[in-house]
């Protein structure tokens, strides 16, 4: 299990270079926003950055694909359920950094515009809360897709990605805004719980789908 979380971050980290551009412009957008021009952070995208970070361990499996990895890891004293886990933990890992990455930011952002009340201070814990439960989602959806068709290149498997993908960032927006309001989701904590429910399910689906699948 070891090696193969080390070849998932050594994947993640040759391949997805520009997913880490991501969380660094948002970054950068709001310690301008909050400590140049005094705005709050209620309704900046946080639920973005976790999101983008939580793509990246469904996004090498194309790799994989174009470098037979898919193949040659059968070959390996790695069991179905292994390989299938090493993504689902790098995912958690993913998620628990971007957490005290983005967390510390956001601290560092009410400290210094002198932001930091108990108003502002709750309000960044239901957009981290609610950050997590978007981290969780590509996994979610995308994983057993992946592991469905993950002998398949292109066609099929792309096209449904594609489809998931604009479904779930069409929804960040409306599940962030309803998390923020309290309206549903019980001010983020339990649409955090409910996603990490749904993400052990999505687990267990796609090792069956895996341990089904002749690839």
């Amino acid at each position: 299990m070891k090696g193969l979380l080390v070849k998932e971050k050594y994947s993640i980290c040759n391949t997805c270079k520009l997913f880490f551009i991501v969380p660094l412009a948002f970054y950068a957008v709001m310690i301008i926003g909050t400590v140049l021009k005094g705005q709050k952070l209620a309704g900046f995208p946080v639920g973005m950055i976790f999101m983008m970070m939580g793509l990246m361990p469904a996004s090498i499996i194309n790799q994989e694909m174009q470098s037979k990895w898919h193949i040659g890891v059968l070959t390996m004293p790695y069991t179905r359920n292994q390989i299938v886990s090493s993504k689902y933990i790098m995912a958690l890992i993913i998620t628990f950094i971007t957490l005290i990455v983005t967390g510390d930011v956001m601290i560092s952002c009410l400290l210094i515009s002198g932001q930091m009340d108990s108003e502002n201070v709750l309000n960044a814990v239901k957009m981290l809360f609610g950050g997590i439960g978007m981290g969780l989602m590509p996994s979610i959806i995308f994983m057993p897709v992946n592991f469905k068709f993950y002998n398949t290149v292109g066609g099929l498997r792309v096209l449904i990605g594609a489809l998931l993908g604009g479904f779930m960032g069409g929804s960040n927006m409306m599940i962030m805004d309803s998390v923020q309001d309290g309206r549903i989701f019980g001010g983020g904590f339990v649409f955090m719980c409910l996603s990490l429910v749904l993400f052990l399910i999505s687990w267990g689906v796609s090792i069956l789908l895996f341990r089904k699948k002749d690839a």
